[in-house]
């Protein structure tokens, strides 16, 4: 789909935004617009659905900025986003939400049954112990503060590394239980917001 077709009749009046998309009206607002961000709602002909843009790093706020021109084009953008999202799921529905399941699945099985990442755990949680005696030993004390500090940076360092790769790769997750949807709208839209938006149907199914 070219710009063209995308941005074809935009219309931005103060906090409203209207465009054409392949024939249909769209309409939203905007719940944000600041230079760095800006964050659409839809309100026909969907409505209670939004998307925010990412933040545009300070050094290229100069071509970036979100409160000029480009702004506009990045509302429409989001916004049609939004709306060929929303069409296409309603008849997607539930290879979405089994998409979904597969999702929750994978998650859990790397958090929680993964080898790798229960030896992990298992090291956090000791350093976790070794941090607190540490700190019993500072008040009760039998170690002075420069002593506490010169154990404690290297725990907390390592504590801090353990936590930060002990998390599932949650885009790698959802990128293979989305596959399917490699190349539609699915795939413009936060990651974090699908999986909200169908995780419920997951429940009454069960």
């Amino acid at each position: 789909m070219t710009k063209e077709t995308v941005y074809k009749d935009l219309k931005i009046d103060g906090q409203d935004i209207e465009l054409t998309v392949d024939g249909q009206i769209v309409k939203g607002r905007f719940l944000k617009r600041e230079r760095r961000i800006i964050c659409i709602q839809i309100t026909s002909p969907y409505q209670d659905f939004h998307q925010c843009s990412g933040t545009v790093p300070l050094i290229a706020l100069q071509v970036m900025d979100f409160t000029k021109e480009r702004g506009d084009r990045k509302a429409a953008e989001i916004l049609s986003d939004i709306y060929l999202y929303l069409k296409f799921s309603e008849s997607h529905h539930d290879e979405l939400v089994e998409c979904t399941r597969r999702y929750h699945e994978k998650y859990e099985y790397e958090k929680y049954t993964n080898c790798w990442t229960k030896e992990r755990q298992n090291r956090a949680n000791e350093l976790d112990e070794l941090i607190k005696q540490l700190k019993k030993e500072l008040k009760a004390g039998l170690i002075d503060n420069v002593s506490y500090q010169k154990k404690l940076t290297p725990l907390k360092k390592e504590r801090k590394e353990i936590f930060y790769y002990s998390e599932p790769d949650e885009y790698e997750i959802f990128e293979e239980a989305f596959k399917q949807f490699e190349g539609t709208p699915v795939m413009k839209i936060d990651r974090e917001v699908v999986i909200k938006q169908f995780t419920p149907f997951i429940l009454k199914r069960n």
